[in-house]
């Protein structure tokens, strides 16, 4: 007797972006990343990447800038509040609780209680790439200026 039920996936993909980077690849190749990365977000709705050249360092720092924010108090942290920047970048700070999808459903409480630790941090990750406490995670407006963004 069959089962209507879906096999998981034992492992999370790994997407490779270094040809995508690659000004020397080949359309071809690039393409294969596109394709590999449409591929994980439709079947898992998430991915590790790899091949992207971000020193381990940064990585730590935007971690370290993620931590700090969030252990903010919710006061200081609703100074970047999403509110504040609508029509512009879509960016900000949200709170638990405050986005109801659909009419009479409970609201979005975004996972906050509900995941381990290490995939809370990535999110916290992603989430603080956008936005840090005040100017203590900035490098100087010249480092940006002189790296093109």
């Amino acid at each position: 007797m069959g089962s209507n039920s879906a096999v998981l996936p034992t492992t999370i993909p790994t997407v490779d972006i270094s040809p995508f980077l690659d000004e020397n690849a080949s359309p071809e190749a690039k393409e294969q990343v596109v394709d590999a990365m449409r591929d994980a977000c439709t079947t898992f709705g998430f991915f590790y990447l790899v091949g992207h050249g971000i020193p381990e360092e940064d990585r730590q720092a935007v971690l370290n800038c993620a931590k700090r924010y969030f252990y903010l108090p919710k006061e200081d942290k609703m100074e970047t509040w999403i509110g504040k920047a609508m029509g512009r970048s879509f960016r900000g700070y949200e709170p638990p609780a405050l986005q109801v999808h659909q009419e009479g459903l409970l609201p979005d409480t975004k996972e906050v209680s509900r995941h381990p630790r290490d995939i809370l941090r990535a999110v916290l990750i992603v989430k603080g790439l956008h936005y840090r406490p005040r100017d203590t995670c900035r490098r100087p407006r010249s480092w940006y200026i002189s790296h093109g963004s």
